[in-house]
């Protein structure tokens, strides 16, 4: 059988197996119990918006304004809240750009892994920059993030190249790593519709 991944929270592993393989499994000491990675079909989500469209005012906040303005987002930087000492995990499919991306050069990354492929290199996808900025970025008088000064945890749980379920296993992965990298929240724009 192939491992897939490690799980502390889960006592568990993952792996590719055949039946038979799954069979051989289920027979070492201390294994409690072997099951299929579960699978279902997801309905198609019904758009709905409630929000007309907002006229842009660009002072301090450029065209972030109407949109952050819409959840008050204004009076608690006003307030000084602005994601300092807050630690955001992110999972997304890959960061291209993010190192130059002129929004995010005041980024503090603290760290970064690639669950699908190994290593640190998190450059094959631009969505995850795309994501970061919504929430991140900062430039002045052109766009500014509801939380500027968070600090990142940036992880690759998607395989853009496929889609399968040993993905669920790399999410597990990188809950568990930003866990223990002190992460206060995770945001993952990722979903999975073929299973």
């Amino acid at each position: 059988a192939t491992l897939r991944t490690r799980s502390a929270w889960l006592n568990a592993i993952s792996v590719q197996a055949t039946g038979y393989q799954r069979a051989q499994i289920e027979g070492i000491s201390g294994v409690m119990r072997a099951r299929g990675v579960l699978s279902g079909m997801r309905r198609t989500p019904v758009a709905e918006s409630n929000y007309a469209v907002a006229d842009i005012d660009t002072f301090a906040y450029g065209v972030s304004f109407a949109q952050l303005d819409l959840v008050r987002v204004p009076e608690l930087h006003m307030a000084g809240y602005t994601g300092s000492g807050v630690r955001v995990a992110v999972f997304d499919g890959g960061y291209i750009g993010v190192y130059e991306h002129l929004g995010l050069q005041h980024i503090n990354i603290i760290d970064v892994q690639n669950f699908v492929s190994g290593g640190t290199f998190i450059e094959m996808h631009n969505h995850g920059t795309g994501v970061i900025s919504t929430f991140a970025a900062r430039d002045s008088l052109t766009y500014l993030g509801v939380a500027p000064e968070v600090e990142l945890l940036l992880a690759v749980t998607e395989d853009v190249s496929d889609e399968y379920p040993g993905e669920e296993d790399y999410f597990v992965e990188a809950l568990e790593w930003a866990e223990a990298m002190g992460a206060d929240l995770v945001t993952a724009s990722i979903g999975y519709n073929n299973w």
